[in-house]
């Protein structure tokens, strides 16, 4: 026997205490209007930490002009009546030209410059998805970073990075992860972790022979949870004529656009809110229809599955909340997620945090009743519900929402029900979940 001295972070339990935020823009002002919605709606504890385009036209000392952007986020803020103090660091992204500095190092000996394309560092907005924490029963957080992050368009953004820039900023460690993960496509409970498929699909883009067992065995070690719950699905869904060997398994891209865990109950079962999908502003035109249709059966087919699985002698309860679609004539599907949202349980508070998807810009009548209708639902079920304003109309058409963009780095020691502070660990158990139902395997032996 084993005892794990660490855990994933979780999804739900835990006050929310510090949060991380990309973006490519440097003017504080820009993104101090693009997050206020969020610091509005969330306690004025919570710290945020801003991972920030470097200024073009800076010409100080790096740390000078992360300290003067951050005095200029805090008055931004300020302005805006809320507290500074909320605003914990700027974080510069840096930038480097791989081509000067690759040429001043061979230049002196092949007295020729190499051709190369200038590069510099880009982040994308998704915080949630270069990395996982994972924290430690002695106090200590560590990032769980992979050593392989896929190309997007043809781009080789840098978010392999984000993780080793803010561990170099603050108090973090790097626990390195030998395959490719998403932080969308992982929700952590207590003593277990929801993984989408379709993590198996990009591993495959590297690691052409490695199996589910293989990446199942490495978020095991890597989590130190004894249970892995597969959202899984038994035939690729998504593009059938595209020329990808591995076409993708999850046409919602990352489960944690469609499932939201809620804790436990008063009963002891594990609450978990999965979408249900709501068709606004959808075409009648019979590919619309038909991609409607199996958006509809994947989710009712996730939900009916965490029905039927049982977790340490506990139940899922699965509640449905709507789940927005829209797929206009030859154009692709839009999901408004709900379900892509923060929650906090502790101390016997419940608390969630919802994205807004309409604004003066938008027809309120069209989105007002399906919102009204999710927040009763959480509100049913014990939570007070708080609305976050932003961009997510535009971020959503990105297939983003809230979590997407805003990453919980930690949270209060408040743990849930059932587990102890350190968790022992008698075997590896698996569990599967299909259109066919329940599989269930343990697999004895020690974890260390």
């Amino acid at each position: 026997m084993s005892t794990s001295t660490f855990r994933p972070l979780s999804d739900v339990h835990g006050r929310i205490e510090e949060i991380l935020l990309t973006t490519t823009e440097h003017d504080p002002r820009y993104f101090i209007n693009r997050f206020k919605g969020l610091f509005r709606a969330l306690p004025p504890h919570v710290q945020y930490i801003v991972l920030a385009g470097f200024p073009p036209s800076a010409t100080g000392d790096y740390y000078q002009t992360m300290s003067a952007l951050t005095a200029q986020g805090k008055q931004a803020i300020a302005a805006e009546g809320m507290q500074p103090s909320q605003l914990s660091q700027v974080i510069l992204n840096p930038v480097m030209d791989y081509c000067k500095l690759i040429n001043s190092i061979v230049r002196p000996i092949v007295a020729n410059q190499i051709p190369c394309a200038s590069h510099t560092i880009t982040y994308r907005q998704w915080a949630q998805d270069p990395f996982c924490v994972l924290e430690y029963d002695c106090g200590i957080s560590a990032l769980l970073e992979p050593m392989q992050i896929p190309e997007f368009d043809g781009r080789d953004f840098g978010d392999q990075y984000i993780a080793d820039h803010v561990a170099a900023m603050r108090d973090y460690v790097i626990k390195p992860f030998p395959y490719v993960l998403a932080g969308g496509n992982i929700l952590a409970g207590d003593g277990y972790i929801l993984v989408g498929t379709d993590i198996i699909r990009q591993n495959r883009l590297f690691f052409p022979n490695i199996s589910k067992q293989d990446i199942e065995n490495a978020l095991i070690s890597a989590f130190g949870v004894p249970c892995v719950i597969w959202i899984d699905q038994s035939t690729p869904t998504g593009d059938q004529t595209s020329t990808d060997p591995f076409p993708p398994f999850e046409p919602i891209t990352h489960i944690d656009r469609y499932i939201t865990l809620g804790g436990q109950t008063d009963d002891g079962q594990e609450l978990v809110f999965v979408g249900k999908v709501v068709q606004i502003n959808t075409s009648s035109d019979p590919v619309a229809q038909s991609i409607a249709q199996q958006y509809s059966q994947y989710v009712d087919a996730t939900a009916r599955s965490l029905k039927n699985c049982t977790l340490n002698g506990a139940k899922f309860k699965v509640v449905r909340i709507p789940l927005i679609l829209e797929i206009m004539e030859r154009s692709p599907a839009i999901i408004r997620s709900y379900n892509n949202c923060l929650v906090e349980v502790y101390d016997g508070v419940k608390n969630v945090y919802l994205p807004r998807y309409f604004d003066k810009y938008n027809s309120v009548d069209v989105y007002a009743a399906v919102e009204r209708e999710t927040i009763d639902t959480f509100r049913r079920h014990g939570f007070q519900v708080s609305m976050v304003d932003g961009p997510f109309m535009a971020i959503s058409e990105q297939q983003g929402g809230l979590r997407c963009i805003a990453k919980v780095l930690r949270r209060s020691r408040s743990r849930g029900k059932s587990l102890p502070a350190a968790l022992p660990l008698y075997g590896n158990i698996s569990i599967n979940l299909s259109r066919e139902g329940l599989d269930f395997h343990y697999r004895p032996g020690s974890t260390s």
